[in-house]
């Protein structure tokens, strides 16, 4: 009972995974557990590979418990892939909802992090980061700002002094930004 509690307590996103330990060692949460896909995508190529090559441990920061950091120790394991043009010789199994490539902390604490920073940003960012228990530095909040993919934003209307033919109403110009900026499906 108390293991199928603890494992949708910290892994209700994340698909995939299995929770060996949770242990509290003095100021440190420390969760153990181990990716279960048999096979993964490669990243480059996009081919599916169930070829173990090896398995490695990957630490991962999490969001704070009780004021405690959180540290996930997850057993990945890195596949082979079956495309031999393929550049990548072998990747690691990334857990959806978990990790990301080459990322130390997990999807939920990144998230956390990216929207203090786009709130405050540097050092007030960082002290809001202090409180909510996690190490994150003014200059780590500032990249985390400039990875962000650049919003959609639409075109302002044009104003009546921002028409090029000023001796006509505004009309056509509103009715070609119309035309320019209607909601078009992805």
């Amino acid at each position: 009972m108390g293991d199928v509690f603890l494992q949708d307590l910290w892994f209700h996103q994340a698909e995939g995974v299995v929770l060996e330990k949770a242990v509290v060692d003095g100021e440190l949460v420390l969760v153990r557990a181990r990716a279960s896909a048999e096979q993964a995508a490669c990243h480059a190529c996009g081919t599916t590979s169930g070829r173990v090559h090896s398995r490695y441990v990957r630490r991962l920061a999490d969001t704070a418990v009780a004021e405690r950091p959180v540290v996930i120790e997850l057993q990945i394991r890195r596949f082979r892939c079956r495309d031999r043009a393929c550049s990548q010789a072998t990747f690691a199994g990334q857990v959806d909802g978990l990790t990301f490539r080459h990322g130390r902390r997990s999807t939920g604490l990144q998230t956390v992090l990216e929207r203090v920073a786009v709130m405050l940003a540097g050092r007030a960012g960082a002290r809001l980061a202090d409180t909510l228990v996690v190490r994150a530095s003014r200059s780590t909040l500032l990249r985390l700002i400039l990875r962000l993919p650049e919003p959609d934003v639409a075109r302002p209307p044009p104003t009546r002094h921002a028409c090029p033919r000023r001796r006509l109403r505004s009309a056509p110009c509103l009715s070609r930004w119309r035309r320019q900026n209607v909601a078009r499906p992805p």
